[in-house]
């Protein structure tokens, strides 16, 4: 804009795409009768993007740069009917679906001054805000879910729902915020360059869910369709309570039509949460060139990490984390024809705001009984209302938050790993041509983990030892920790929890042979080596290959094999049945992985490159129910190391097929006009769809003699084949 001192540069890319699809297979009578009405899905996404930058040298020492994008998502689904005898798709109208909005936006602040010729001080600052919109179709907030059971209409009513919607509502206003601070001071002093800083993140986030079960996509913040629903019921006796023994009635005992067993429930299932997290770091790092040919690091951060739940408490405050970090590099020969390198380093990892949802935050799971005289000829809802007696909750959850205190033991560790690496790089002469190569070993050892833990049978082994507390406090406690706490995996556990209601916190060492958890272990040692041959104007190629081993009985926040993305709330921690056997080859382990990249300027204008890579196939497990379970025991059914009763370690079942995928792309740059190109890529030319992930549940649910009908079937395949077709112009290259 202004010759060597201000700059800019745009980009933008649109993405569109649209499927249309058979929801279900005609395997059955009710699934072509169900595909009448809504077996077919129709489905549009959308993906506009922009980024925009602007440079602005102030001055020879002083550099101001802005940055601005947007990454949006749109999508658009609708179900409706598919007819198997005529195979017509799209007939009727839409009977559901829904319609998403994902927008963020990034902006980003940096300025870089060389205060004097030695003295370089950085700074930054960013802001990314993610706005989510979308309802379901057919979705009106004033109005109640109605569903009404088999048999539970009363003569003569009419039940009518003026909610089309039959997805659960998203929650208004929920957005996820992160703003980031930096800053950096550099100090050459002889043969040091010493660095300093400090940075810092804020994430705040509005979420919410009514589900918890680790399948339901509650991460969207998605609430009943109206705000709560509404369920018509008969008892097959009318004498018989509703919640027995939460003081909840039986029908008859109200009268009217409730002598006859007609009663209709209210659901609320609600968990809106405003966690914050907070992360400060300081560090200093001192580059020293100890000769010409060698170079020292030594470092070390020391970083803060801090949960807070919707009301402001801290349930989490790690003060006080020292992450010693070194490195090496030694240039043998003074000319970088070979280098010799090594480094070593702790890194730890915070915590994200889904905790804070999932355990902490006060969540609304309620049902109301009652007996009706009537129904809103409009809404559904029930009218004449006698209630059978309390609101009852079977978790006891009323909105309030739990005691952040005692959810955290004061004994927590944060999450961290060490690695270790170590390698060579080498310039190889062949045939009046250099070429570069290299290899690495890499090591990198979990040091501790966070999950949380759902087992009420330690705080009972525990109390055994402790005669001063009632059986009912014992109870109490055992119910909180019951309903999850964080722990750390393998480790002795120790939390502070007012069990007596004396006001004063108790203290609950949990020792690992209460726990039953094995010691933590995930060890990652892989070898590196490269060839690359750099472009000489015609030609271009790089091949890499890796060879490893992924082993441990902990993947490490999530649980991938899976598909749970609860980051350190998944149930690989939640009890020790799930542990057992659960050391093995992760679902990340892939043995044998290979690269080869290639360019060819076989023309002054026409360029071609391709790109061929080859990954190991995942391993495999076997999981189903744990034979003879401990009747006390949370049990989740078919999600542990064992299939068929017999142990089968966890990635002891075989791998899936390797992934294979070429790449192609041709370039056209005209002479006619300098910085403008035109491009194809064509990605997974051959169309190779690989099997990335299958069901490994062998039973159905928690019975151990029930098989489930879509054990190892394929749930995903890897990307098919696209096509891109590029146009760019580059401003600063053209003439």
């Amino acid at each position: 804009i202004v010759k060597d001192r201000l700059f800019f540069y745009a980009a933008g890319e649109f993405i569109k795409q649209s499927d249309g699809l058979v929801r279900f297979l005609a395997s059955s009578q009710n699934n072509v009768d169900t595909a009448r009405t809504s077996g077919w899905r129709e489905y549009d996404y959308e993906l506009p993007r922009w980024l925009a930058k602007l440079d602005w040298n102030i001055t020879d020492n002083h550099r101001l740069e802005f940055t601005g994008l947007q990454d949006r998502s749109r999508e658009d689904e609708d179900y409706n009917g598919f007819d198997y005898e005529t195979m017509q798709e799209d007939i009727g109208p839409a009977v559901s679906g829904y319609s998403r909005d994902r927008k963020t936006r990034t902006y980003i602040g940096n300025y870089t001054g060389y205060l004097t010729d030695n003295v370089t001080l950085s700074a930054m600052y960013g802001k990314s805000k993610t706005d989510y919109t979308g309802d379901p179709k057919g979705y009106d907030p004033s109005c109640p879910s109605i569903s009404v059971t088999a048999g539970a209409e009363i003569p003569g009513f009419n039940y009518p729902t003026c909610q089309q919607a039959t997805s659960p509502g998203f929650l208004a206003g929920r957005f996820d915020e992160n703003k980031a601070y930096r800053v950096d001071l550099e100090w050459r002093i002889g043969d040091h360059a010493i660095k300093a800083g400090w940075d810092a993140t804020e994430a705040n986030s509005l979420v919410g869910s009514s589900n918890y079960n680790i399948n339901y996509p509650g991460a969207l913040g998605e609430t009943f369709a109206g705000g709560y629903r509404w369920t018509y019921y008969r008892a097959d006796d009318p004498n018989e309570a509703i919640y027995e023994p939460q003081g909840v009635g039986s029908p008859a005992s109200a009268g009217g039509y409730g002598l006859d067993g007609y009663y209709v429930i209210r659901n609320i299932g609600l968990n809106v949460s405003r966690p914050h997290v907070k992360q400060t770091a300081q560090y200093i790092k001192d580059s020293w060139q100890i000769t010409d040919n060698v170079l020292l690091e030594f470092g070390v951060r020391n970083e803060q990490f801090e949960n807070f739940s919707s009301d402001g408490t801290a349930f989490i405050d790690f003060d006080k984390q020292l992450a010693p970090r070194f490195g090496a590099i030694w240039d043998v020969n003074g000319d970088s024809s070979l280098k010799i390198y090594g480094s070593a380093g702790r890194y730890h990892l915070a915590l994200p705001n889904n905790v804070a949802r999932r355990g902490v935050d006060g969540a609304t799971n309620t049902s109301e009984a009652f007996v009706y005289s009537g129904v809103d000829p409009v809404t559904g809802a029930p009218t004449g209302l006698i209630a059978l007696g309390p609101v009852y909750s079977p978790n006891n959850e009323f909105g309030q938050s739990r005691d952040g205190r005692s959810f955290a033991p004061k004994s927590l560790k944060s999450h961290y790993q060490d690695t270790f690496v170590f390698g060579a790089e080498k310039v190889l002469e062949f045939a009046d041509t250099s070429f570069n190569s290299g290899a690495k070993l890499t090591f990198s050892q979990l040091g501790s983990a966070i999950d949380d833990f759902c087992d009420s049978r330690p705080i009972y082994e525990w109390a055994q030892g402790h005669p001063e507390y009632t059986a009912d406090q014992i109870a109490g406690a055992a119910d909180f920790f019951g309903h999850c706490v964080l722990i750390n995996p393998g480790e002795a556990n120790t939390y502070e929890y007012d069990i007596d209601g004396d006001g004063n916190y108790d203290t609950i060492h949990l020792t690992r042979d209460m726990l039953k958890f094995p010691k933590l272990k995930r060890d990652y040692l892989a070898l590196d080596f490269f060839l690359e041959r750099p472009f000489d104007g015609t030609w271009y190629a790089r091949v890499d290959y890796v060879w490893s081993k992924l082993k441990g009985n902990l993947e490490g926040q999530l649980n991938s094999d899976i598909g749970q993305i609860d980051v350190s709330t998944t149930l690989a921690g939640d009890y020790w049945e799930l542990a057992t056997n659960a050391n093995g080859y992760l679902p990340n382990d892939r043995r044998h992985q290979l690269k080869i990249n290639g360019y060819w300027q076989f023309l002054p204008e026409f360029g071609v490159g391709g790109v061929f890579s080859y990954a190991s196939g995942r391993p495999m497990n076997c999981r189903g129910a744990f034979p003879n379970i401990d009747p006390e025991s949370p049990n989740y059914g078919s999600y542990h190391f064992f299939c068929d009763g017999i142990a089968v370690p966890r990635g002891t079942y075989g791998r899936l097929p390797p992934s294979v995928r070429l790449d192609l792309s041709f370039r056209y740059r005209p002479k006619w006009q300098d910085g403008l190109e035109f491009g194809l890529n064509i990605y997974n030319v051959a169309n190779r769809q690989s099997i990335a992930n299958v069901n490994e549940l062998y039973n159905q649910g928690a019975s151990a003699t029930t098989i489930n009908a879509n054990w190892l079937r394929v749930q995903s395949y890897t990307t098919p084949r696209y096509v891109e077709f590029v146009l760019r112009y580059d401003w600063g290259s053209a003439k």
